[in-house]
């Protein structure tokens, strides 16, 4: 009691003056911590500096945004969510960049400045790819979250640090599995031409194919390789690289990397026309590098050593430019190799605008022999039939005769003879117009399948409702009938028309009203058809090409994403010319 007495005898002395009480007479420490306002971001902001501090202040800031975006509706360009961040981002990311937090706190950091979007973060996500692999200051999940964000930030500055995370990532151990693709895709969106050595390092290296799931020890490096090249060889195609072109055509030329090889393809179509001196180069056999490579990578099988010539070939097919006609023709005419001839004179049918063409690509079918088959998607198909069906690229009713011909002079297995008999009555269906059907009408009811009878005659009751009206044909490629499996053909032989009677305004035409045509094979035709019209200035095309692909991926639209993949390679054509 005297104790309690004593203890507060100043303050009854204070208050019987009538003086001013201040506070200070409970605890100094408590008061002070008391005092701060912890619903306040900036009070968290302060204690990032304080070790024992700095993990709670994280998960609280953290907490702050998060609270913020979920009143904003999640819009991070909402102004109390910008507001906050202009309180938040930097201290928040110079907390990253100068380290010392446990792997849990650090990776949830990232994760939230990643989840910002803000530039101001730039330092940090840089951060998190240049320190992965040296240790223990960033990790697979760092970099998993960082890229992202570089890549939708456009983070020129931080495309090194890209870069250095993507040749230690492995994808093929766990952790690297779930970060690959994010590296991937933000290496795509930055495009970024300080790789370019980087990337033509990863084309050169090995792939070794494990025998099996079980050849543990192959598995994982493979897996890496291929993310690697596979990635590197679409980063190329994007930039354009020059350079690139017979490192990528050595992909495609190599076995062991076939799984690749599709993405080497594509890239060399988007390099277009710079690509096509080496290409033919290598078509030709005056590249004495490529002709050495293709002996070495051969295995020692002898339809192997001439692999520049056919992987050559298919890449100038690819690509379409008229200027490769005659080197094909060249091939043609001295190659020893029926498989050769074939693959060459199948790729020849794809190029749009060169005269002799297909006077050449006849004279090549004739000298193949009917049991030649042509290697490719893990087995083998008859050359002939192959070619047979070509020949409809040509758009050219003028071969329908010729055609029918083939039909009626199809020699070889029972097997290979029906395959030949069939593709190339089909092919004449797809070209003939309305003065050839009573042509065409007695093969079909000799030779035909149910499935070749049922094309004729959807395709001349089609002809008989349009003649040589492209506008007419226009319309039956929109038909909704058209668009159905079992009907689809009416579409496929409406495209054929637009081809063959059809010019540049047709293809402009066509590219209009893509979005109305749904149905895959139906859609493939018809820009197929734009393809072999827009020779010259095919800008507008690409222009209305484009802007489908677009439409369709920003509405997620999975099924017509898919159909576009022919849009897509169709429009690499195009712009390579």
């Amino acid at each position: 009691m005297l104790r309690n007495a004593l203890r507060f005898a100043p303050l009854a002395r204070a208050l019987l003056s009538g003086a001013t009480v201040i506070a200070a007479v409970a605890a100094p420490s408590a008061l002070v911590a008391g005092c701060a306002d912890e619903s306040q971001p900036e009070t968290w902001v302060k204690r990032l500096d304080e070790p024992a501090q700095r993990a709670p202040a994280i998960k609280r800031l953290v907490q702050f945004f998060e609270d913020a975006m979920t009143r904003a509706n999640k819009n991070r360009e909402d102004p109390t969510v910008k507001a906050l961040l202009d309180k938040i981002a930097e201290p928040l990311a110079s907390t990253y960049a100068t380290g010392a937090l446990d792997e849990k706190t650090r990776v949830d950091l990232i994760k939230f400045l990643a989840d910002t979007r803000d530039p101001r973060a730039k330092a940090a996500l840089a951060k998190a790819c240049t320190e992965f692999g040296k240790g223990g200051n960033a990790s697979e999940d760092d970099v998993r979250w960082a890229a992202p964000a570089i890549g939708a930030l456009k983070l020129q500055d931080a495309a090194q640090a890209l870069g250095e995370a993507f040749v230690k990532l492995q994808a093929g151990t766990q952790k690297g599995s779930q970060a690959y693709k994010n590296v991937h895709d933000a290496m795509l969106q930055l495009k970024s031409p300080v790789w370019k050595p980087v990337l033509l390092e990863r084309l050169a290296r090995p792939i070794e194919i494990p025998s099996g799931a079980s050849d543990a020890t192959r598995v994982a490096p493979f897996q890496n390789e291929l993310f690697w090249q596979t990635t590197s060889a679409e980063l190329l195609g994007e930039l354009r690289e020059p350079s690139a072109v017979k490192p990528l055509l050595k992909i495609v030329m190599t076995p062991a990397k076939a799984d690749v090889a599709a993405t080497a393809i594509m890239a060399l179509v988007k390099i277009g026309k710079d690509a096509v001196p080496e290409l033919v180069a290598a078509l030709t056999g005056q590249d004495a590098d490529l002709v050495a490579y293709a002996k070495t990578v051969s295995g020692g099988d002898p339809k192997l050593t001439t692999s520049h010539v056919r992987s050559a070939a298919l890449v100038l097919g690819t690509i379409g430019r008229a200027e490769a006609a005659a080197p094909m023709a060249q091939v043609l005419a001295s190659s020893e190799s029926e498989v050769d001839r074939a693959i060459v004179a199948r790729e020849l049918a794809k190029i749009v605008g060169a005269p002799t063409a297909e006077s050449t690509f006849q004279a090549a079918f004739e000298k193949i022999s009917p049991s030649t088959t042509i290697p490719g998607g893990g087995g083998s198909d008859n050359a002939r039939m192959e070619l047979a069906e070509s020949a409809s690229r040509f758009y050219d009713p003028q071969l329908v005769p010729w055609l029918l011909k083939q039909v009626k002079d199809a020699k070889g297995g029972e097997g290979e003879k029906d395959m030949v008999q069939a593709t190339a009555l089909l092919s004449a269906i797809k070209l003939m117009t309305k003065a050839q059907i009573a042509d065409v009408k007695p093969v079909v009811e000799k030779e035909g399948s149910p499935l070749e009878k049922d094309a004729f005659t959807r395709a001349s009751d089609l002809l008989g409702k349009c003649g040589d009206a492209t506008a007419c044909y226009l319309s039956k490629l929109q038909e909704p009938g058209s668009q159905e499996k079992a009907t689809q053909f009416i579409g496929i032989k409406a495209a054929y028309m637009l081809g063959v009677l059809g010019n540049a305004d047709t293809a402009r035409e066509i590219a209009q009203q893509i979005q109305k045509v749904r149905q895959a094979a139906v859609r493939f035709a018809a820009v197929s058809a734009i393809d072999h019209l827009a020779v010259t200035a095919p800008g507008p095309v690409i222009d209305l090409l484009q802007k489908a692909v677009d439409e369709n991926k920003s509405k997620g639209d999975a099924n017509m994403m898919q159909a576009d993949s022919s849009v897509g390679q169709v429009l690499y054509r195009l712009r390579a010319r």
